[in-house]
């Protein structure tokens, strides 16, 4: 009997007592027979494949590279790293802020740098003013080259535009939230929700610039949320069953910071607190988007009760410890 009879005669054989998947994947020839059947025995992609006429992903990329590289364009060059924090590119030798590396700028600052593959991170700090350069030397300054250099790199602005994250106040995010109310609050943080004087500015025009809770008074952020008297109502009311906000109001920024850096060491209390915040503000806006689009009435003690059963509810259903959460609480 052949070698091709007796392969025939196993195959059939293993297919018995194998499950049909086991039996689909089953190859006969070793390893790289699928390989060689799909990528031909080169094993190029593109090239004596099955998908050859197709054209793969990375078949298209070779056509792409071979074809840049013949008008002497690296198909690389095309390409730029994201900074990110920096914790993975050298601030001296790599090309992070520009076309050229910061030591091919400053060469005498990298002569006498203690260490040239300082991390972006250890040489700029990022502030809530921009970004700060800091830097460590062998041996003090000289006059002249080096003290200039060094007013030169304080000085660069580029070093700012590279940062994809930026100071700003700390966000904390609230699972116990559903992701729009969240959403809500970063727009509130940023003063990017579209109110009145917001569409104002950007040359929005619109038959009436006046706030329609409190009749005749803009709208800005602190006012619609706080200083307005219809919200001091409802402030008063939701302070009834919890002791949170200043009913004389204030500023916007400082309930957002007490949300976010509660003085209690109770994790339960401090999760309570942030999401009455959450609930108060996002039922504000409701209760405003209601006026102005379908001419309901603004009702302080019915926003109130809202606030409290719906900071209740995401408390009860949303949170690890909803089910020891009671309205007694």
């Amino acid at each position: 009997m052949s070698k091709e009879a007796n392969r025939n005669l196993l195959h059939k054989r293993l297919r018995k007592k194998l499950s049909a998947w086991k039996a689909k994947l089953l190859s006969i020839g070793g390893k790289l027979t699928p390989c060689k059947t799909i990528h031909g025995e080169s094993g190029n992609l593109g090239r004596g494949s099955l998908g050859s006429d197709k054209g793969g992903t990375w078949d298209k990329i070779t056509k792409i590279h071979q074809a840049t590289e013949k008008v002497n364009l690296p198909l690389i060059s095309l390409f730029s790293k994201r900074l990110g924090k920096g914790n993975d590119t050298k601030f001296w030798t790599k090309a992070w802020c520009s076309e050229e590396t910061v030591g091919s700028c400053f060469p005498r600052l990298v002569a006498i740098d203690v260490d040239r593959n300082f991390l972006v991170p250890n040489r700029v700090k990022l502030k809530a003013t921009g970004t700060e350069f800091f830097g460590c030397w062998r041996r003090p300054l000289r006059d002249g080259i080096e003290l200039r250099e060094l007013e030169e790199i304080r000085r660069i602005r580029a070093f700012d535009d590279m940062w994809l994250r930026r100071c700003g106040p700390e966000t904390k995010w609230n699972t116990c939230v559903p992701v729009k109310v969240r959403v809500h609050l970063w727009r509130l943080r940023l003063d990017r929700l579209p109110t009145r004087d917001n569409l104002a500015r950007k040359g929005i025009e619109l038959e009436n610039y006046s706030f329609r809770l409190c009749h005749g008074h803009s709208e800005p952020r602190d006012h619609l949320f706080l200083s307005c008297s219809k919200e001091k109502e409802v402030r008063i009311a939701v302070n009834a069953w919890w002791k949170l906000f200043s009913v004389e109001g204030g500023r916007l920024d400082e309930i957002l910071y007490r949300a976010n850096n509660s003085e209690t060491n109770s994790n339960k209390r401090r999760l309570i607190e942030d999401t009455l915040v959450h609930a108060y503000l996002w039922l504000i806006w409701k209760g405003r988007n209601e006026v102005i689009f379908n001419n309901a009435h603004f009702n302080p003690s019915l926003i109130a009760n809202h606030i409290q059963a719906t900071a209740c509810f995401w408390i009860h259903n949303r949170s690890s410890f909803g089910k020891l959460f009671s309205w007694s609480d």
